[in-house]
């Protein structure tokens, strides 16, 4: 009996260090996974910052180009418009006071 019982408090004091053992060993298996999740949040978080920062600056660009064919548009529209009228002109039988014009110089 007493070798059982001397046999009995090694074993009870090698499973309980053991079991304090593998409790630690999980808070810090657990400590490692929040601290790798929380930093994928924050990686996750910073790439989706960078995308949005990258549409908005492809966003502008594309309200640039607009803008710069409106102009363009508007552009040709008054040349055309100008071209027309230049053509009317040249195209229209000479008028007297245009003749008066043209004798004085």
């Amino acid at each position: 009996m007493a070798q059982h019982h001397w046999l009995r408090c090694p074993a009870e004091f090698f499973e309980s260090k053991c079991f304090d053992e593998l409790l630690k060993l999980r808070a810090e298996k657990r400590k490692v996974e929040i601290g790798f999740e929380s930093q994928k949040r924050v990686k996750e978080e910073h790439t989706r910052k960078q995308e949005k920062h990258q549409m908005a600056k492809d966003r502008h660009k594309w309200d640039v180009l607009l803008a710069e064919a409106k102009v363009d548009h508007q552009q040709v529209l008054a040349l055309n418009a100008t071209h027309a009228a230049t053509n009317a002109l040249a195209a229209a039988p000479p008028t007297q006071s245009l003749i008066r014009s043209l004798r004085k110089v």
